[in-house]
């Protein structure tokens, strides 16, 4: 892979894995006969589906196209790859309203059911993730400059409603580095509103820190 070009998958991608793994960690520890347990590990994999299924809209609507005038198959592959996460996430949806309305015996079975499943699709798309940055960027990279990349990317940022970008945002600064934290948010002053930036770094503070000692991005550069 190569790390000098530009990687439009890299922030959302982890983002996506940090959602993934949080979401696992709390299924894993969940007492399904507590209700108010149970609930709190139903709303995060509810979140967590959400987000991948805007993020594969995105994905068919934005890059796809981009890639099938040069690759028809590999698109075509990925599209593929979307709707077998589709069906995985309509699976999980039956699995918790079954575990909602299950009898207390058969609760501990149907959270089971209910892992086990969430763990197929967090290990589907960790390879589904790492094959579009590896063959699909290698596509992109042959035949798009940095500048229309970066385009991509500005046009999959704008069709994002502002809700959803505090929804995702918090995931990103979590899975990102220290380095990558500081670009970030450096790039949203410059393109924020004050007040939209200030709402963004409130959050940013309530959700990493650890990671924040300095009141603006570029306090840090």
């Amino acid at each position: 892979m190569k790390a000098d070009r530009y990687n439009l998958f890299n922030f959302i991608h982890k983002a996506l894995r940090a959602q993934l793994y949080d979401t696992a960690l709390t299924l894993q520890k969940t007492d399904v006969t507590i209700e108010t347990e149970t609930e709190t590990a139903i709303e995060k994999v509810q979140q967590t589906l959400k987000s991948f299924e805007s993020h594969a809209e995105k994905e068919n609507h934005f890059i796809l196209p981009a890639i099938s005038k040069f690759d028809k198959q590999k698109a075509l592959m990925i599209e593929g790859e979307h709707d077998t996460d589709e069906a995985l996430s309509e699976q999980m949806k039956n699995k918790m309203e079954a575990l909602r309305f299950a009898p207390v015996e058969q609760k501990d079975r149907t959270g089971r059911q209910l892992f086990y499943l969430f763990i197929e699709f967090t290990g589907f798309n960790l390879i589904h993730m790492n094959k579009e940055e590896h063959i699909l960027n290698e596509i992109l990279w042959e035949n798009y400059s940095e500048e229309e990349l970066m385009a991509i990317t500005a046009e999959i940022m704008k069709s994002i409603p502002p809700s959803e970008m505090m929804e995702i945002f918090p995931w990103m600064m979590k899975g990102i580095t220290n380095l990558e934290l500081i670009g970030f948010l450096a790039d949203l002053e410059k393109g924020l509103p004050t007040e939209t930036f200030d709402a963004v770094m409130n959050m940013a503070h309530r959700t990493i820190p650890e990671r924040l000692n300095f009141k603006s991005a570029s306090e840090a550069l």
